[in-house]
């Protein structure tokens, strides 16, 4: 019998602005907010909500999906979903 490991991780990170002086008001931004699943073996890892991301050298931030399934340890496939 295989046994198969799976690891989920819950992610949040953001800031707060606490704003003392002026009209402009207290602001709470969330950076990054996702659930984070992959089995031991990295094998499977999967990932959803507000998370970063890097295109072409530049950072970025977006709510969606990304998976990715690793047959072999040389080959990996990964198909990232955004919503807008």
């Amino acid at each position: 019998m295989v046994q198969t490991l799976v690891h989920p991780e819950a992610v949040v990170i953001g800031s707060h602005e606490n704003v003392l002086e002026g009209d402009r008001e207290n602001r709470l931004r969330t950076n990054a907010a996702y659930l984070d699943v992959s089995e031991h073996d990295q094998s499977f890892t999967s990932r959803l909500g507000r998370q970063t991301g890097n295109s072409s050298g530049v950072y970025t931030r977006f709510d969606g999906g990304r998976g990715g399934y690793r047959r072999h340890p040389e080959h990996h496939l990964a198909r990232p979903r955004a919503v807008h």
